[in-house]
């Protein structure tokens, strides 16, 4: 009997694109590695103040302050590259990616689909794209926060190195790609819709004759300070419309309400959320706001706080010295966010289930944390 691992599509890594090369080198012949930036450790983490920590003080406290080193960014340029799914590229038969989150959570999807074994993985329909691909999707393409981390600061690296080349290049989406996603990439770099090609996820293989394949701008999300001058470019643009806001609170509930199983549902939300009203915060839903507006408010807000997820990695385009404060920490993303952009932390650590209530003292404890002389947001 054949062995199963010989049935599986093996993976291949970035090495096999050729070496390092100047963009007109690797644009002439679509092989090799165009640097933008070298490898660099990530910024360090600033201050954080922990509510209802219990004794967890160090642990999160170590969360918070961990640092790593963040690869070299720039532009791989590859031919005959074949992309699926919500964005698996495969090359000469095998996973194109490395050991890095985005690309280990890339192929265990591939695994799940079944795009690992090849009789599964031919049946799919081959489409043939002749123009440059431009490749910036991935998992969590239907995610606000995996559009904000990981696929637009792709487009802005490939923005930055192309200039005019891009033009010539075509945006491959997969087809359940959610309708804000082009209204982002219309707002934040101006790119039309005659330049994106949805591709059915389900049942196509987009053959790419030519592709690019930008880096994300972390590893493991540990940022590039590079990625500083992308958010930092982008709030500049914005917030020009809006008076400045002091404090912001990102609401969950409306889009809970909708998506029941997106978010964690604490049993203390709605009071911490009336709290924050009686402060002084302008209870938000971006989700329920345009990009322009949505990018306006987060660029001149100085005090962000909610509930952990995708609404408060808008703090991308805050300005350095501001406050965010988390309910909860499922990851140190959002910590990895505040080192890049000089944040300063305050984590509410809520009961062990979420349907325990959580004390008016705690609550209290955490706008007084935004709000103390210490953790005071620059004006």
């Amino acid at each position: 009997m054949q062995d199963e691992a010989d049935l599986l599509l093996g993976d291949v890594g970035w090495d096999s694109l050729g070496p390092q090369a100047d963009l007109a080198t690797a644009w002439d012949r679509w092989r090799g590695f165009a640097e933008i930036a070298p490898a660099m450790p990530s910024p360090p983490a600033g201050d954080v103040a922990l509510v209802n920590a219990a004794g967890n003080e160090d642990w999160f406290q170590f969360q918070h302050a961990q640092t790593g080193q963040a690869d070299a960014l720039g532009l791989y340029f590859a031919d005959d590259v074949e992309v699926t799914s919500f964005g698996l590229m495969y090359r000469s038969g095998l996973v194109l990616g490395d050991n890095t989150e985005p690309y280990q959570v890339a192929r265990q999807f591939a695994q799940a689909e079944g795009l690992r074994v090849p009789v599964e993985y031919q049946r799919r329909r081959k489409v043939r794209l002749n123009d440059p691909a431009l490749l910036i999707a991935g998992p969590g393409h239907c995610m606000w926060g995996h559009w904000l981390v990981d696929f637009l600061p792709r487009l802005a690296l490939a923005v930055q190195a192309l200039g005019t080349r891009l033009d010539d290049c075509i945006i491959p989406l997969p087809s359940d790609t959610p309708d804000w996603a082009e209204a982002l990439l219309r707002t934040a770099f101006g790119i039309p819709r005659e330049k994106l090609l949805y591709y059915n996820y389900q049942h196509e293989i987009l053959v790419c004759r030519r592709a690019i394949i930008p880096t994300f701008v972390h590893t493991d999300y540990f940022f590039h300070p590079h990625a500083a001058t992308i958010f930092d470019s982008l709030a500049r643009r914005f917030g020009l419309d809006v008076a400045p806001t002091r404090r912001l609170f990102v609401t969950r509930l409306a889009f809970r309400a909708q998506h029941p199983h997106a978010t964690h549902a604490y049993a203390f939300e709605r009071a911490l959320e009336e709290l924050a009203d009686r402060r002084g915060y302008a209870v938000v839903a971006p989700e329920s706001l345009n990009i322009d507006l949505q990018f306006s408010l987060f660029a001149r807000a100085r005090a962000i706080a909610g509930i952990s997820g995708s609404g408060l990695h808008n703090a991308l385009l805050s300005p350095r010295g501001s406050v965010v404060a988390q309910v909860g920490v499922p990851n140190p993303v959002q910590s990895r966010i505040a080192a890049l952009r000089g944040h300063r932390m305050v984590y509410l650590i809520p009961p062990e289930h979420d349907e325990q209530p959580l004390p008016r003292s705690c609550m209290s404890a955490f706008f007084e944390a935004v709000e103390s002389d210490v953790f005071q947001p620059n004006t």
